[in-house]
């Protein structure tokens, strides 16, 4: 299937799919008796904007058929992959109207999720009914300024490049950073060692499970030992970005630290068997040559998609 053909059949899908949904959420449990002629049907909320954007869809697949069967289609040379950049700018005025029209789903869901982010710091560090109302805001005008960004580059032709420079300086703005970031200006004394011990707890876990995930598929892959797990569990802990120091977490050494200077890759094939090695760089190659060919698809500079630990 074409690139193009696939994100028309994607958003149709998820057009159509919102329509099903909003019209049946709007539906009575029980099926109700026959309505007689002279009574009015209630209007479903939902049924002006799901129409016009079945008929954007619509107006779309005709475009496409209409100019398949005046102008020879362009095919990519052989080996080469679609030009992403057209397809998104073709694109671009219909993913505009399915963001607005699910745009009171995703306030709603952003309402749930920073009343939950509200909650969980007041649970952590025993936010006053001020200081929690004071969060909320913080937390709603950074979503507002995330919106803004987003509308503001899809306003203008889609550039791929610029999007994925935008969400990599911010443009995204990481949840879990922002309420740091608030906690490390507003908070102080024991509300403020509280959160950070607390903190350091849920940092703790979360990079144990995933290097736990790591090693496990590793030594499945590459036939590690046991002495070889622990190692390799040790690099990825002091080689994620989340790491600290003065975590207490078993299985890692202070004096096994990786080098100055060594990437975790380097690291880990340094305890690898050469058989084993062998393996691990041939995994790491066709990792770099799906990131490759994605970069190309993209039609960006490898460093705007960069791959990493």
């Amino acid at each position: 299937m074409k690139a193009s053909s696939l994100i028309i059949g994607l958003v149709a899908g998820s057009a159509i799919g919102y329509g099903a949904f909003a019209i049946l959420r709007n539906q009575p449990a029980t099926t109700p008796a026959p309505t007689p002629k002279a009574v009015a049907t209630p209007k479903n909320p939902d049924a002006d904007r799901i129409a016009r954007l079945e008929k954007e869809l619509a107006d779309l697949k005709s475009k496409k058929d209409t100019a398949a069967t005046t102008a020879p289609e362009e095919k990519p040379a052989d080996g080469q992959p679609p030009d992403l950049k057209k397809i998104l700018k073709d694109a671009t005025p219909l993913i505009q109207s399915l963001s607005t029209a699910f745009e009171p789903q995703r306030k709603e869901m952003v309402a749930r999720f920073i009343d939950d982010q509200v909650k969980r710091v007041t649970e952590l560090a025993g936010l006053s009914p001020d200081q929690a109302a004071a969060l909320k805001t913080h937390l709603e005008a950074l979503d507002k300024e995330n919106q803004d960004k987003w509308k503001g580059a899809m306003g203008k032709n889609m550039n791929v490049e610029e999007l994925m420079a935008m969400g990599r300086n911010g443009g995204g703005n990481n949840p879990q950073k922002a309420v740091d970031d608030w906690a490390a200006a507003n908070l102080s004394g024991d509300q403020a060692d509280t959160y950070k011990t607390k903190r350091l707890t849920e940092k703790t876990e979360q990079i144990t499970k995933s290097a736990n995930s790591q090693v496990e598929n590793l030594g499945r892959d590459l036939g590690l030992d046991e002495s070889q797990k622990d190692k390799v569990f040790n690099i990825l802990v002091q080689t994620d970005r989340n790491y600290d120091p003065s975590m207490a977490l078993e299985g890692v050494s202070a004096t096994d630290s990786v080098p100055e200077g060594q990437s975790r890759e380097e690291a880990i094939a340094s305890v690898l068997t050469p058989d084993q090695k062998t393996k691990y760089d041939a995994k790491q190659a066709e990792g770099n040559k799906r990131r490759d060919r994605f970069r190309q698809m993209l039609g960006v500079d490898p460093g705007a998609f960069p791959g990493g630990q």
